[in-house]
């Protein structure tokens, strides 16, 4: 089963929303800003997001693939 553009292009959005959001959270902790627990969070909860949309989306695709060789 040939995974949906839109599959793939929000598995690569959290992907890039994970990085950026881990990058700032570290400039903010290494720059010495008095940082909030959700910019620590937020990068857990992205990071989270981006495993459960990679781990449906193969799955998706082992169920397709299954099928197909029957």
């Amino acid at each position: 089963m040939k995974t949906s553009k839109i599959t793939l292009l929000m598995e690569k959005f959290w992907l890039v929303v994970a990085i950026l959001t881990t990058c700032y959270a570290l400039y903010l902790f290494f720059s010495g800003h008095e940082v909030r627990t959700i910019e620590y969070v937020f990068p857990i909860i992205t990071f989270v997001l981006f495993f459960t949309r990679r781990s449906m989306r193969k799955r998706i695709e082992a169920v397709g693939n299954y099928e197909e060789k029957e």
